[in-house]
């Protein structure tokens, strides 16, 4: 991570002349050939500031795109004032459209959509569309906690909660919050992947009495200025491990399960951590810990140093990952390091695990150093440059990473050694861009040259277990089941039927028991164990590796 000097108040007109003089650095489309308009500019910034298109009528939007030009010179000029201004011509109406919510989400709707709900791509001509726009929203993203039994007065009050101290940040308009939004409209203007992260000041709002058992203060959340609705669902994961003891091959020994924390840097610029978790990965080695499971599972961050601090302790110096810009140059990523550990080594991943842990996963593929398991992960492989600027940093996505082996892992994803049958199951999400990135023969590069190693797995054989256990165990149909009726559940989402969703959510809840019953709580941690059992008692057994 960029660390920043201090240094003295900077307007954020300044800020953002110096963003988009750092991202028309990397234009590809010619100067002359497209023009940021303050019309275009101020149509895709309303579009970012407003994408549910639940807070202005299409009057409003022509009232403001009067002042497009006007509000634009001043951000170039570098007035301080600028996004204060700009704030001024979009925050009258948000206030009276938050007022008047608080009074349509009074009751629940009688009336339920008959389909899924789609964002809107205009803005609504009268305030009873804008109003039935809030209540089928509303009804749509709280009708999983009512199903679980929360009541509709509750989940519309989190949801005004929510929208408020968005509308407080915004008008905070020397956080960044505002500056973020007017850059990042220039840069998708003008086709660059780039995202400005302002050093946000702590608001220090006071207390409030609305009942917001979901949300933390302003002042001690990073994300505090983002909807529930838009931020991304991933949770910020912790350092742990656990070790277990097993049989393999006649043999009485250990397998430990080693849960890193997000690549976000935090390691990297942590020396504390750093030293707890070679600590820790001594100590496996020390007491003859025999197989190791590296916890994966919704990891993300970009950051490649913690991968490259993690694979030095499991896989030693040696290759991590190729870097293809997008100007054709190809680099590899290569480092020294002490190996710690020499067990069995297996990491489990699933499809929320992305960037910097893609990477460390794809690493051990290429190298041959362990097995990876569960399903195929997100397919976030891009990096990024960050410039500093006064009172914030711009990252600008310059390239993606591809493989040892070649491939690229943008929109693909790592796919795992060992596939979960139940996780196999499940519908991709992003199916159409994971076809189109697999038809680019853009995509692949030639492998990277390395020391070519034999991977000892049995991996036939590792899979055939799997699924003989699947197919004879209680434990492991039950949370089949399980996680089929979480995707029925979410696939009839759309029927919008209170009634029909707790019949299905009643049935989860059964799955869920029956297998509670089991002594079994994480079954793909389970499952993670079992496999690791499965390789080191091969190797106990001396049988043969394929």
């Amino acid at each position: 991570m960029t660390e920043l000097a201090a240094s003295p108040f900077v307007s954020a007109g300044t800020e953002f002349q110096r963003a988009i003089q750092v991202i028309d650095s990397y234009r590809v489309v010619d100067e002359v050939s497209f023009q940021v308009t303050p019309e275009t500019w101020m149509k895709t910034f309303l579009n970012l500031l407003d994408p549910y298109r639940d807070f202005m009528l299409q009057k409003d939007i022509d009232v403001i795109m009067q002042a497009a030009d006007n509000l634009y010179q001043k951000l170039l000029a570098g007035e301080p004032e600028a996004l204060k201004s700009l704030y001024d011509v979009v925050n009258w109406r948000m206030a009276i459209t938050v007022d008047q919510a608080s009074y349509w989400l009074k009751n629940e709707p009688p009336m339920r959509p008959k389909v899924k709900y789609h964002k809107p791509q205009n803005w609504a001509d009268n305030d009873k569309a804008l109003r039935q726009r809030w209540r089928d929203k509303v009804f749509y993203f709280g009708l999983p906690d009512m199903v679980a039994g929360e009541r509709w007065n509750s989940v519309a009050k989190r949801t005004l909660h929510a929208y408020q101290r968005q509308q407080t940040c915004l008008q905070e308009f020397d956080n960044g919050k505002l500056l973020e939004y007017a850059v990042a409209a220039y840069a998708q203007l003008v086709g660059v992947d780039a995202a400005y992260l302002p050093a946000r000041k702590n608001l220090n709002l006071p207390s409030l009495t609305v009942p917001t058992p979901n949300v933390q203060p302003v002042s001690q959340d990073p994300y505090q200025c983002e909807l529930p609705f838009i931020s991304v669902d991933d949770k910020n994961r912790f350092f742990a491990s656990q070790t277990f003891p097993i049989l393999a091959g006649g043999v009485a020994t250990s397998v430990s399960v080693l849960t890193l924390p997000n690549f976000d840097g935090e390691m990297t610029g942590n020396k504390e951590l750093q030293e707890k978790i070679e600590n820790r990965v001594k100590g496996f080695q020390k007491k003859g810990v025999s197989g190791l499971v590296v916890d994966l599972r919704g990891n993300v961050g970009e950051s490649i140093g913690d991968a490259i601090f993690i694979s030095k302790m499991l896989f030693g110096s040696g290759l991590l990952v190729q870097k293809k810009e997008f100007d054709g140059a190809i680099s590899v990523v290569e480092y020294v390091g002490e190996k710690l550990y020499g067990g069995v080594i297996v990491m489990l991943v699933n499809r929320s695990t992305s960037g910097a842990a893609e990477v460390l996963a794809s690493a051990m593929q290429g190298r041959k150093q362990g097995v990876v398991i569960g399903e195929r992960s997100r397919g976030v492989g891009k990096y990024k440059d960050a410039t500093p600027l006064n009172n914030g940093v711009l990252e600008v996505v310059i390239g993606e990473y591809m493989t040892l082996a070649g491939h690229a892992i943008k929109n693909i994803g790592v796919s795992p050694d060992v596939e979960y049958l139940f996780m196999k199951s499940r519908v991709r999400h992003d199916a159409k861009s994971y076809v189109v990135a697999l038809s680019k023969q853009t995509s692949f590069v030639r492998p990277s040259r390395q020391r070519q190693t034999a991977l000892d797995a049995p991996l036939p054989y590792l899979r055939m277990k799997q699924k003989l256990r699947v197919d004879s165990s209680d434990s492991v149909p039950s949370y089949v089941l399980m996680k089929r009726q979480e995707d029925n559940y979410a696939s009839r989402r759309n029927i919008m039927d209170t009634h029909s969703q707790k019949q299905v959510y009643r049935k989860l809840l059964s799955a869920q028991a029956r297998l509670a019953k089991t002594g079994v709580r994480d079954v793909e941690l389970f499952q993670g164990l079992q496999i690791t059992q499965d390789w080191i008692g091969v190797k106990n057994a001396g049988m043969r590796s394929w």
